[in-house]
């Protein structure tokens, strides 16, 4: 799928569906929670979530405290979204990167993420340049003591 345009594939489908009838929604984060609880980071620690969609994970960074959000992902609409919730929700501008993982414009120039978070990209980069593409921005931008946490389908 070497022309597949996946911005405009993940823009429809949070366009057409309601967040509660995608497949991945998800009512509460609380294992993602836990291990980010197990990280010690401090509250205004900067956290990159990335390929965000309308996660609630933010919902409940912002509920135990953390004031230094970043939320990415390759859908304008999905971020727009969930911007729009947070911002009524919650009073907080969420800064939103809507950037490509494997050829990076913005999030490049990122550095010093105290957390970087994937719940849903990772297992999508199943190409070898991909996912050298991935780990080399996460490199890059998550400082010498930060953590990472990647969740994925697959493990191949």
């Amino acid at each position: 799928m070497k022309n597949y345009n996946y911005k405009s594939h993940w823009n429809e489908k949070y366009q057409t569906t309601q967040d509660e009838d995608l497949g991945w929604f998800e009512d509460s984060p609380e294992k993602t929670m836990q291990l980010i609880e197990k990280c010690r980071l401090s509250k205004d620690a900067i956290i990159l979530n990335v390929g965000v969609g309308t996660t609630t994970l933010i919902d409940e960074l912002l509920k135990e405290g953390y004031t230094n959000i970043l939320a990415n992902d390759l859908s304008d609409v999905a971020l727009e979204k969930l911007q729009n919730r947070i911002k009524e929700q919650y009073n907080y501008d969420l800064k939103c990167i809507a950037d490509d993982l494997t050829n990076p414009s913005e999030l490049f120039q990122l550095k010093d993420i105290d957390l970087w978070i994937d719940r849903a990209v990772l297992h999508f980069f199943l190409k070898e340049e991909e996912q050298k593409a991935y780990f080399d921005l996460v490199r890059k931008t998550v400082s010498k003591n930060g953590f990472v946490l990647i969740a994925v389908f697959s493990l191949e």
